[in-house]
């Protein structure tokens, strides 16, 4: 088997994937119909939108697939990335460098394979937009055009995906806007001289709620959360953001440990209550749907260290409350 070549610019790719903030995020609409588009257009079974991770191929949309990844080393989009425009496999059991892939000689049975890299909105390939079969194909130059042209949707919704501030589902701003103002947070509480409290809010058995119930009420999760979050900002400095899947997080300038304590416990109860009152309807096995937070504050002296610093310390409370059970709270002084 032959693996798929690492790029020259491989630092500034990665950087790039991390600056989307897409991996492992929900599936959205604008992707999965692109992907139906692609498999309906190459009239094969399988179609993806991958991310080509440091070790994995992440898929953000697909169809006829079962699983959510698979390793680089094993990925035919990796080969992809590093192609001008169409790299295509017709078969893959008799290719020198794929007929032992485990991805051939087991499930997904891949023969037939065509991929276009999509570039981040600096021209950095990030992944894939791909078809797949498990019988030999040869496409054809209309089928080529059209691919290459829901690749370019794929670029345009990336683009604006990148360029919102706004997250779609909890309607808190995310991950980038985030750290542009909590870096302005952490700044004025320096120059001032006073504490700042740090939370980070986790759902938890979040997979359960979309496996068991479905992605559109995992949605409704979310929205949900980001309605209560919003709420519990009293103070137009504190600020609350969504980092992804089911993670969120919030500064707290001018916050003490007992204040961040009270807080992480007002909201804790709260988005107990309210994702017991959305889900147990729908299902008894989550009657008892909650949240894990870990929250720490930091001196001034503290705070030298960066926001860096406290979102570490804030995310190992996070774990603790998870190892205790999780529905729990653990907020600490940073040591």
């Amino acid at each position: 088997m032959q693996e798929p070549k690492i790029p020259p610019n491989e630092d500034l790719r990665l950087q790039a994937v991390e600056d989307l903030d897409i991996l492992d995020t929900p599936p959205e609409d604008a992707f999965d119909r692109i992907t139906r588009m692609a498999a309906r257009i190459m009239e094969v079974p399988m179609a993806a939108v991958t991310i080509v991770d440091k070790n994995r191929q992440w898929f953000k949309s697909r169809v006829g697939l079962d699983v959510q990844e698979t390793p680089r080393k094993h990925s035919f989009c990796g080969h992809a990335i590093n192609s001008e425009s169409l790299f295509i496999v017709t078969n893959a059991k008799e290719d020198e460098r794929f007929f032992d892939n485990p991805l051939v000689t087991g499930g997904p049975h891949i023969s037939f394979y065509i991929g276009i890299p999509v570039s981040d909105p600096n021209g950095y390939p990030i992944g894939t937009l791909c078809a797949i079969s498990d019988e030999v194909r040869t496409p054809t130059e209309t089928q080529k055009v059209l691919l290459l042209d829901l690749a370019k949707m794929v670029e345009s919704e990336l683009k604006m995906r990148q360029e919102s501030t706004t997250d779609v589902l909890s309607g808190l701003m995310n991950r980038r806007l985030f750290n542009d103002v909590a870096q302005v947070a952490w700044g004025q509480s320096m120059r001032q001289k006073k504490p700042m409290s740090l939370m980070m809010i986790d759902i938890d058995n979040f997979k359960d709620i979309n496996d068991t119930l479905g992605h559109a009420v995992g949605d409704q999760v979310i929205s949900k959360t980001g309605e209560v979050l919003r709420s519990k900002m009293k103070r137009a400095s504190d600020v609350v953001a969504r980092l992804g899947g089911d993670e969120f997080i919030a500064v707290f300038p001018d916050c003490d440990l007992n204040h961040i304590g009270k807080m992480a416990n007002s909201i804790h109860a709260e988005l107990d209550d309210a994702l017991r009152s959305l889900l147990s309807p729908l299902d008894h096995r989550f009657d008892g749907a909650s949240v894990s937070i870990g929250a720490t504050t930091m001196s001034p002296e503290q705070l030298s260290g960066g926001l860096s610093d406290m979102v570490i310390e804030a995310d190992r409370l996070l774990y603790e409350s998870k190892r205790k059970g999780r529905d729990c709270v653990t907020v600490q002084q940073a040591a």
